[in-house]
């Protein structure tokens, strides 16, 4: 699969009563037909073939991501998610200080599912004009000033902070453009993956399969990146208007 227009797998939003998660990567095989476009019942092995077919995920990091889902917001005895939206179980997996994401209300048991225009906007307008795009230090960035946006005094855990420099570890390696300096993931492109949660327009899958080693490296990249951040008081919180 390299585009958007294969027969069965046209993008079709979801619909009334249509479930989905937090998470554009997943909502977007559902709009795409590699998950139940209605996103219930969603089995392991649907996770672990789509995650692999469309974005190249090797096998066991595709095992790790659907068994880490499906542990913490699923059945492991039926190896399945009864619908995208449980994944959405407030920090289970899903957490604060998503990059498109508006954070749980105090006291709910669940987070939004739908994009924040306000996050989306924000993290669009902060794309660096001369490449029209986002480097993994970009991405860094973004994470920065997202976690800069939570109440005075909150911290994402460990294991949440992790896994938010992961998302955007993966977003890099996913959608980038294989070209000098390491790729970017061009603005358009972030814009339509993230924010309308489809396949973009003109993407095609990693040459290379993306696995494990890859993953941990280009989280622990993040990491290093924000903390130089953090330290040189670079990409605070801006005021919303």
């Amino acid at each position: 699969m390299s585009t958007p227009g294969n027969l069965g797998h046209e993008f079709r939003a979801a619909g009334v009563g249509d479930s989905r998660a937090p998470c554009p990567a997943l909502n977007t095989l559902a709009n795409h037909g590699y998950l139940p476009r209605d996103g219930k019942n969603i089995t392991f092995s649907a996770l672990v073939s789509s995650l692999g077919e469309v974005y190249n995920l090797s096998y066991p990091l595709s095992t790790i991501l659907a068994l880490s889902g499906i542990a913490t917001c699923g059945s492991l005895l039926t190896l399945k998610l009864e619908s995208l939206s449980d994944l959405a179980l407030h920090n289970a997996i899903e957490h604060d200080a998503s990059l498109v994401h508006a954070d749980a209300t105090p006291g709910s048991k669940y987070a939004p599912t739908g994009v924040d225009k306000k996050l989306l906007e924000a993290l669009l307008a902060a794309c660096p004009h001369n490449i029209d795009g986002f480097r993994l230090e970009d991405l860094a960035g973004a994470r920065v000033r997202r976690e800069g946006l939570l109440p005075p005094g909150k911290k994402l855990s460990g294991i949440h902070a992790e896994i938010g420099r992961g998302e955007a570890g993966l977003t890099w390696l996913l959608m980038r453009d294989d070209v000098t300096d390491g790729g970017v993931v061009p603005k358009e492109r972030l814009e339509q993956w993230y924010g309308e949660e489809r396949i973009p327009d003109g993407w095609r899958k990693p040459n290379e399969v993306v696995g494990l080693v890859d993953a941990r490296k280009a989280s622990a990249k993040v990491g290093v990146i924000m903390a130089a951040m953090q330290k040189g008081g670079e990409g605070q919180a801006q005021t919303e208007t």
